[in-house]
């Protein structure tokens, strides 16, 4: 025990288990109070209070049954297509609206939320997150060339960084046996998890991609052995599922971000941009990265937190060597910095910041020194586009939206399908979790 204390060791109140304590109580609730302003400040949350509250609810609900319920707990729906959920120290969870969009029931919602609180509560949120920030080479390479960790080649994103933050089998394992006990708890049935994994590796079937949530949280070799054996309990609320999940948007929001050719534009700010020619050009909620053939050149964009253009480049520039500064607002740079291989390496490029949807936009195109000269006229070419979009087709786009409905009686998959034609057959199939006919009961489709 004497060790124990010397090496920061104590017994975790949730696992029983002696913990190495990376960081203390306090700081893991100052990271996490940090890391939940960077989540807010970088994701979009789904404005839906009534959504956000039932959500919340939830979560609550569960914490407040696990062994730290004085924990200051915070859930919120990120507005986001992925399939996923996540938490960070301290007691913040989050969970997607792409995610819920798959769910049959609160009890559902419940299972994905105390896996999540379960992570908390054992601090495999603190131990992975001090794990990632202690254990990374290119984190402490970019902070001594980068300290802003804003410019070509840094860290970006937090919210991309925590969506891909994983968990060891052994974690996952005792975030399981967790979360069944916070579930029987708090009244839900356990077995809802085996519901909600089964549609997650459906939907991994259905489109040759692994849903975030499992790709972050890779299952332990046992794991249906051991949830196989859960029982269930009985009914599920759905009522709930039904008030708050009807009409929400459903896959990717092209209001925020849309691709036509080599044109991305962000129709709720009325912002275009065009793009290099035979790049190859990937968008997300707003932020797009384009990269040049070789790979040795690319083209970002995306909203920043400054208030006015010539702020945010001022910001952008710092601690970079200036270039040519252009009367129609673009900006020259270079970054140097030593690479992995122990040379000397440098990035030139242009960055140039505009007004739209009373919001500030950066575009900054960069390349490596020896093909800067290549790729610079294409770059300046897209930056010097960066403006207004004027095109009505894009303007008046508008996302797809989940809707539940009810049967009064069986229908055919095929008919149903034929009456709702904005998705494939396939994906309405594993909406309702049914590949021939659909029960009376509430139905699921897309408009």
């Amino acid at each position: 025990m004497i060790l124990a204390s010397l090496l920061g060791c104590a017994a975790n109140p949730a696992t029983g288990k002696l913990q190495l304590n990376v960081v203390d109580e306090q700081a893991e609730l100052r990271m996490g109070a940090e890391l939940d302003a960077q989540v807010v400040a970088s994701m979009a949350l789904v404005e839906d209070e009534a959504l956000q509250a039932w959500v919340s609810g939830v979560g609550q609900r569960l914490a407040a049954t696990s062994e730290r319920p004085d924990l200051p707990w915070t859930v919120r729906v990120l507005d986001d297509e992925a399939l996923n959920a996540f938490a960070v120290p301290g007691g913040h969870l989050y969970v997607t609206r792409g995610l819920l969009c798959w769910l049959h029931s609160e009890d559902e919602l419940a299972a994905v939320l105390g896996h999540e609180v379960a992570h908390v509560t054992a601090r495999h949120s603190a131990t992975a997150m001090s794990r990632a920030v202690l254990g990374s080479p290119l984190g402490a390479l970019v902070h001594a060339v980068d300290p802003n960790q804003r410019h070509v080649g840094a860290v970006v994103g937090v919210g991309a960084g925590l969506f891909g933050l994983k968990h060891s089998r052994a974690d996952e394992r005792e975030a399981d046996e967790l979360s069944l006990r916070y579930l029987e708890r708090a009244g839900y049935d356990p077995a809802a998890m085996l519901d909600v994994l089964a549609v997650l590796e459906a939907t991994e079937d259905a489109d040759g991609r692994l849903p975030t949530w499992l790709s972050t949280h890779p299952p332990p070799e046992d794991r249906l052995e051991r949830l196989g054996a859960v029982a269930s309990t009985g009914e599920r609320d759905t009522a709930s599922v039904v008030a708050h999940l009807d009409g929400l948007v459903f896959g990717a929001d092209p209001r925020r971000g849309t691709l036509v050719g080599d044109r991305f534009a962000v129709p709720e700010a009325a912002l275009g941009i065009d793009l290099p020619a035979g790049w190859k050009h990937e968008q997300r909620d707003g932020e797009l990265v384009s990269l040049a053939p070789d790979g040795m050149a690319s083209l970002q964009v995306g909203e920043v937190p400054e208030e006015d253009p010539e702020q945010a480049l001022t910001a952008f520039m710092e601690g970079l060597q200036p270039g040519e500064a252009r009367e129609d607002g673009l900006r020259g740079f270079r970054l140097e910095g030593m690479g992995r291989d122990g040379v000397m390496h440098a990035v030139d490029g242009l960055a140039r910041a505009v007004v739209a949807g009373d919001r500030v936009w950066m575009a900054v195109g960069a390349g490596d020194e020896a093909s800067w000269e290549a790729v610079r006229p294409a770059l300046e070419a897209s930056l010097a586009s960066l403006g207004p979009e004027v095109d009505p087709a894009v303007l008046g786009v508008q996302p797809q939206r989940l809707r539940l409905v009810p049967l009064t009686g069986p229908t055919a998959l095929a008919t149903f399908a034929e009456e709702h034609p904005a998705v494939p057959a396939t994906t309405l199939a594993l909406l309702n979790r049914t590949d021939e006919e659909l029960p009376a009961g509430v139905a699921r489709y897309v408009e």
